[in-house]
């Protein structure tokens, strides 16, 4: 992480972020400008140059991030060797967000794929308002139900391009997913 800049926001900064934010960033759906205002008050500014890597995989983590300016690249390890680049994500969406929620480690490694303008938001400043917590949790909830969806659709892309070649998807064993499925 050498090279990121960490400062706290400016009152001016976080007054007119706020009314982007609550536009914007899906995790934000539903909040009051004073529940925004309270739940930014402790966040950090970061900012990322091109190529710099924001989270490794399983590395332990209690800070999610929000998007303000900039894309990043989550990727994810194979275990047949090399990464796969599960997505792209752009201002306004957020991510880091599972670790905060299941206390395990990152589950993938984000990289800045251009000068990024971060809101670090750690897990002490989601307790702080029981009523602001419930909110943001049901809209990470929303968040990770879209996300399993999506990759839901992909993954049965992917088992239907591997029905021709079989080989060519060994992250994914259609037979022992269904033999999974019907045990539960």
């Amino acid at each position: 992480m050498a090279g990121w800049v960490k400062s706290t926001l400016s009152t001016f900064d976080l007054e007119r972020l706020i009314l982007r934010l609550l536009d914007t960033v899906e995790v934000f759906s539903g909040f009051s400008q004073a529940e925004l205002i309270d739940l930014l008050g402790s966040t950090e500014k970061c900012v990322f140059n091109p190529n710099e890597t924001i989270l490794s995989e399983g590395s332990s983590g209690t800070f999610m991030y929000i998007i303000i300016d900039g894309e990043v690249e989550i990727r994810k390890k194979l275990a047949v060797g090399g990464e796969k680049i599960l997505r792209n994500l752009g201002a306004g969406t957020c991510f880091g967000e599972m670790a905060l929620v299941d206390n395990d480690v990152r589950s993938a490694s984000v990289r800045s794929l251009s000068k990024c303008l971060l809101l670090r938001l750690g897990e002490s400043d989601f307790w702080k308002t029981p009523s602001t917590s419930a909110k943001l949790y049901r809209n990470i909830a929303r968040l990770l139900s879209r996300r399993l969806r999506d990759n839901n659709a992909m993954i049965a892309l992917a088992y239907l391009e591997t029905e021709a070649e079989p080989e060519s998807c060994p992250e994914f064993d259609p037979a022992a997913t269904q033999r999974n499925f019907i045990r539960r």
